[in-house]
């Protein structure tokens, strides 16, 4: 019995033994992600440069135009495509990585907050941008808004990093940017002190950085078949319409046009239910499209006409 005892104790110590190695190597392997990766660029708790101020943001609705020579402690460049590009478009739901770089002036040590403004052609709203820093966390706006010279206008306010200035070395922050709306933003960052709250560097603007409108209505139809009501004989064919544009795109039915080889007409929407419909982005449209015309299905040919922006989309029938 004492012999088997022995033999037991000796093989559970081998066991724990050969965990405690598997799981040494296992974290060697595969180190933790975010926080706790001093590489980390979104000035996490534990990022080697990370701040260690008692304030970790700070309320700033706008940024500061004028700085003084005396308050610039850190001098800011923002990198990002289409940085020195004239005409470079930006795509519409598509990530666009931007890096914050910051080096402090004569020495400069303190914790330093990155802050970032967003404004719009048009009225900016929360969702129109979604920025995530390096390790995929958001970015919480908050919107504001000021007398302008003429009107109002809105503004967006986040936090896209902060770090602590040794006084030598820069701070780099890491996120990505991605445009939920279209037409021409303007982007301001500004780096501030998070123990005094001030304003430390000449505020970097990049404008304009331009979505366009793009996109197009795609279809499909079903074979159809013919029909009569009190208008007379009619080709009925159910029409299916996606908006594949990256806005509110209108879906006209008098925009269908079906030709038998000899004649052409448009759908009367006089005898139909359907007449128009807005889409929202990927939204669908199911109708039916009534045509007082002759012929049989092969001879005909089915168009979508459409005349704000001019785009032509031939649709197969039963296609």
């Amino acid at each position: 019995m004492k012999k088997n005892m022995i033999i037991a104790i000796a093989v559970a110590a081998i066991v724990v033994i050969a965990g405690v190695f598997v799981a040494l190597n296992l974290n060697s392997l595969f180190p933790s992600n975010g926080d706790t990766d001093d590489n980390d660029n979104d000035g996490g708790d534990t990022a080697s440069d990370a701040v260690d101020s008692v304030n970790k943001t700070l309320t700033v609705n706008f940024w500061t135009d004028s700085v003084s020579d005396a308050d610039k402690k850190v001098t800011l460049n923002v990198d990002y495509p289409g940085k020195g590009e004239s005409n470079y478009n930006y795509s519409w739901n598509r990530a666009y990585q931007f890096n914050i770089s910051s080096a402090p002036n004569n020495g400069y040590v303190g914790n330093v907050l990155f802050k970032m403004f967003a404004q719009k052609q048009q009225e900016i709203a929360l969702n129109d941008i979604v920025v995530k820093t390096s390790n995929n966390k958001d970015v919480n706006f908050t919107r504001n808004y000021r007398d302008g010279l003429y009107s109002l206008y809105y503004c967006l306010s986040g936090d896209v990093g902060s770090y602590k200035s040794n006084g030598s070395a820069d701070g780099l922050r890491t996120f990505t940017v991605q445009f939920t709306d279209t037409l021409n933003y303007t982007f301001v960052f500004q780096a501030y002190d998070l123990d005094t709250g001030k304003a430390i560097s000449s505020p970097v603007t990049i404008y304009p950085l331009n979505v366009p409108i793009t996109g197009s209505l795609s279809f499909q139809a079903g074979v159809g078949a013919r029909d009569s009501d009190v208008n007379g004989s009619f080709y009925a064919v159910l029409v299916k319409a996606t908006n594949n544009w990256n806005v509110r795109y209108t879906v006209n039915a008098a925009y269908l046009v079906l030709n038998n080889g000899a004649e052409e007409v448009a759908a009367n929407t006089t005898a139909m239910e359907f007449k128009s419909q807005e889409l929202a982005v990927g939204q669908e449209a199911q109708f039916l499209a009534k045509f007082y015309i002759s012929g049989v299905h092969d001879d005909f040919t089915l168009q979508y006409r459409d005349q704000i922006s001019g785009q032509i989309s031939t649709i197969p029938l039963g296609g």
